[in-house]
């Protein structure tokens, strides 16, 4: 089976991610992406990697979540060393 992707990017704040989907995450600068589903019981970092087209590239693992689950995620900027300072949310629908 193909990946799909569901694309979440500063210019495109999604809220809803089909079931099945991944979502990819594409941003300006280095950072770590810190993720959670279950309201931050457990939570996982994830860096992004250089696309070499100039933007950052994290794929979260979201294509085996349930309908109904709530994806939050928190951006760290490396060269800034800071947090992005916002809590984002995208939930997984049918």
């Amino acid at each position: 089976k193909r990946n799909t992707y569901t694309i979440w990017a500063f210019n495109h704040k999604i809220r809803k991610l089909r079931h099945g989907n991944t979502l990819r995450l594409i941003l300006p600068a280095p950072a770590r992406v810190l993720w959670s589903v279950d309201e931050k019981i457990t939570q996982e970092e994830i860096p992004t990697n250089n696309s070499t087209l100039d933007v950052h590239l994290v794929d979260l693992p979201t294509s085996s979540l349930k309908e109904g689950v709530t994806i939050r995620f928190a951006i760290y900027w490396i060269n800034k060393d800071q947090w992005e300072g916002t809590e984002y949310s995208v939930k997984i629908e049918s």
